[in-house]
């Protein structure tokens, strides 16, 4: 975890900072006394009357307090006194009850860390913009609505948590920080943003999930530096253009289940490296988005896509794409061109049942999903992670042995009858799932398998078998819930020798 104290070296920090450092170093073998972190709760409570008596106590010993960490549920009002911790440096509150902080919490003028929860506080007061050293700011406090206006002054501020609160806007001093590296606002009640947020030039981190947005503020294109934007479970329609401006984006999440179309401009986040979008009303992708060069991940959940643009073809350095819980029936001839794939997971449903593990009543199958795979797919060389459960496959590429890379291969719950005889020959796959199929037997040169460890093939209609089989030892064999024999079902245990599930 990042120090709340970013310095490279002791020679340009406090006394107090490298001292605390030098504690993490040598807190196993021996007790500092220069270091004290002083704990506020119910029990410890016993000890002192009063808060200010236990900071009377810290006083009396000549003991510096540089972090005080207040736990006690029974405080409403904070002692004015803590204004008096002139060298204090960090402060950290958790008091549910607590109503009240006092105007001298302003004058902890060498505070660098302020955290602050409670489920009864209603504002913050308006000396806090004395703390001028402040780095790190987090509140979590259930009724606070609004933010102090000074809160601008805060010019050293680089962290800035808002989370769990009511807060319904954004003051348009937020723009003055001009040293904020991170902004995290989750689950509030924002319904826009000030267009001042476009000022945060060092902004490389901005998480709004869980609000109430409507629209974004054009000029959050100017945010150059920002590469981890995340809009989760948020009301906006559309996204403004200017996203496209982002050039540093990296990571982009997108759980917005009211976005209707996703601009083209998005094609343009050249450095963009992970894209998820999960949520959303639009049919289609745009075009624009195979222009994404270096775009390694995509994942697309609970997104009624019909279809995949050609244009897909031209991620060559994507490595993940996953689609699942979408309306795809086909897949783009282009799917064989990313020639940097190394895991695809294709899926009507969004996660593995639990009865693709245990044995339980089988469930319809679902009428949605792929029916046949473009023969391009077989063009995979890197392709290692292969999932294509939830879908109406009846039948596999017969050059499928061409995935020379593939590990892992999942086609439960489709409507496969048989597999292709060349399927031994993916010499690395380790892991086969094809529960839930319509398979009535396994090719006779199933025995060349070597490499098959895992091996799962409940609820099909598999009679017999191949004697080929017995040749090799997997590690793992679910088969129960077919047509076999009650001998070839002890043939099968004396092979496996009791030591996994049938």
């Amino acid at each position: 975890m990042r120090s709340v104290y970013p310095f490279a070296t002791f020679s340009n920090v406090p006394t107090f900072v490298w001292k605390r450092r030098l504690i993490h170093l040598f807190k196993s073998f021996v007790w500092v006394v220069f270091f004290v972190v002083v704990q506020v709760s119910v029990g410890q409570a016993q000890k002192f009357y009063s808060l200010e008596q236990a900071l009377e106590a810290q006083a009396k010993k000549s003991t510096r307090i540089y972090t005080l960490e207040l736990r006690n549920d029974g405080l409403i009002d904070l002692s004015p006194r803590i204004g008096e911790l002139k060298k204090l440096g960090s402060l950290i509150i958790k008091c549910k009850n607590l109503k009240t902080l006092p105007e001298s919490l302003g004058d902890l003028r060498y505070l660098r860390s302020l955290k602050i929860e409670s489920d009864s506080l209603i504002t913050i007061p308006n000396s806090i913009e004395k703390l001028k050293y402040l780095e790190w700011l987090m509140l979590k406090v259930d009724g606070l609505r609004g933010l102090p206006q000074g809160i601008g002054n805060l010019r050293r501020l680089e962290r800035l948590e808002i989370t769990a609160n009511n807060l319904l806007v954004f003051p348009k001093s937020i723009g003055n920080l001009q040293s904020l590296k991170k902004l995290e606002v989750k689950a509030n009640r924002l319904i826009t943003l000030p267009k001042s947020i476009g000022n945060l030039q060092r902004l490389d981190t901005l998480r709004l999930e869980v609000n109430s947005l409507v629209t974004l503020p054009r000029n959050i294109g100017k945010l150059q530096r920002l590469y981890k934007l995340v809009l989760q479970a948020n009301k906006l329609p559309k996204l403004p253009k200017s996203i496209g401006r982002l050039q540093g984006l990296k990571r982009l999440t997108l759980e917005l289940n009211g976005l209707k179309t996703l601009t083209k401009s998005i094609g343009k986040l050249q450095n963009l490296q992970m894209l998820q979008l999960i949520g959303g009303q639009y049919t289609k992708l745009p075009v624009s988005i195979g222009k994404m060069k270096r775009l390694e991940n995509l994942y697309i959940l609970n997104v009624p896509l019909t279809t995949l643009p050609e244009s897909i073809g031209d991620l060559k350095g994507l490595k993940v794409l996953w689609v699942l819980k979408s309306k795809l029936n086909t897949l783009p001839k282009a799917i064989g061109d990313l020639e940097s794939l190394e895991g695809l997971k294709i899926r009507y449903k969004q996660s593995l049942d639990p009865s693709d593990f245990i044995g339980v009543n089988p469930r319809p199958l679902h009428r949605n999903g792929l029916r046949v795979l473009p023969r391009t797919i077989v063009r995979l060389k890197n392709l290692q992670f292969l999932d294509l459960a939830y879908n109406q496959l009846t039948a596999l590429p017969e050059d499928i042995e061409k995935l020379q890379s593939l590990e892992h291969l999942n086609l439960s719950h489709n409507q496969l009858t048989s597999f292709p005889d060349n399927l031994v020959k993916l010499k690395k796959l380790m892991y086969l799932y094809a529960n839930y199929n319509q398979l009535k037997s396994l090719p006779e040169a199933f025995g060349e398998f070597k490499g098959l460890g895992y091996l799962q093939l409940r609820y099909n209609k598999i009679k017999k078998l191949p004697k080929s089989m017995y040749k090799f030892r997997l590690a793992n064999l679910y088969i129960m819930h077919n047509r076999l024999s009650k001998e070839e079902l002890k043939a099968i245990k004396k092979w496996m020798q009791g030591g996994t599930d049938y």
